[in-house]
């Protein structure tokens, strides 16, 4: 049992003593998340790179688990925009979809989103390379940084196709636009399909991860997915998101 009251872990504890709970605890079959944030007026929110290519907002970088990863997409989500998704802003959730390695979420949010910064940027500016659990780095207390000059775009959903991309994000996008992921943006409702596949290296560890995922647990963790939570931070993360 962990003694960590977050919705997350709370699906966990409750099948603590299960075979199938521990295999998604030791499946690390990701290795990176990614977010795309769309409007209600039909406009994407994105951020430039040092190649001056636009992305959207994920990282990490390191296979993990399912549990680790769902936190890492609302984590690194808000460390790159300052987005916290909550009740205010969230107008629908889609379910998780796996892209090859990389576990994806589009986020249907309020247009009118303002005075988005990066704190991943402006720790990098103040020369802090890892942030401890109990740091607040907030765009009020940051003085020694210029934020101008702030990589976070809001650009028409109708101009992906005319800005240069991140080739990855790029790649994912398309995928989601041909599985009708991303259709009438101006009106987005997700459809209620389990978890959405496109993997050219299916292997027997994802085929029992999908059967465990799909019908022992799509319910539960498809409902953690789709609501608004504080995502548990890194340090804090790294130590719970594992099976002992």
């Amino acid at each position: 049992m962990i003694s960590y009251n977050h919705p997350l872990l709370q699906i966990f504890n409750k099948h603590y003593n299960q075979n199938y709970i521990k295999k998604l605890f030791n499946y690390k079959l990701f290795n990176h998340v990614v977010m795309y944030i769309v409007t209600n007026k039909n406009n994407i929110f994105l951020q430039k790179n040092d190649n001056n290519e636009y992305q959207t907002f994920g990282g990490c970088n390191f296979p993990n688990n399912i549990f680790r990863m769902i936190n890492s997409l609302r984590l690194e989500l808000m460390d790159e925009s300052s987005i916290l998704l909550s009740n205010d802003i969230v107008i629908n959730i889609s379910s998780l979809f796996i892209i090859d390695k990389c576990l994806i979420q589009v986020v249907y949010v309020k247009d009118d989103l303002y005075n988005l910064w990066n704190p991943e940027k402006a720790r990098e500016k103040l020369g802090i390379i890892k942030v401890p659990d109990n740091i607040v780095l907030n765009k009020h207390n940051i003085t020694k940084i210029s934020l101008s000059g702030n990589n976070i775009y809001k650009l028409s959903f109708n101009d992906i196709y005319k800005i240069k991309w991140r080739n990855c994000d790029f790649y994912s996008l398309q995928i989601l636009i041909k599985n009708n992921i991303l259709i009438n943006i101006n009106n987005l409702k997700f459809s209620n399909k389990k978890f959405f596949l496109s993997n050219n290296n299916i292997n027997n560890n994802i085929i029992d991860f999908l059967y465990i995922y799909n019908y022992l647990l799509d319910d539960e963790i498809r409902n953690i997915a789709l609501k608004n939570w504080y995502p548990i931070l890194w340090t804090t993360a790294s130590n719970l998101f594992i099976y002992y």
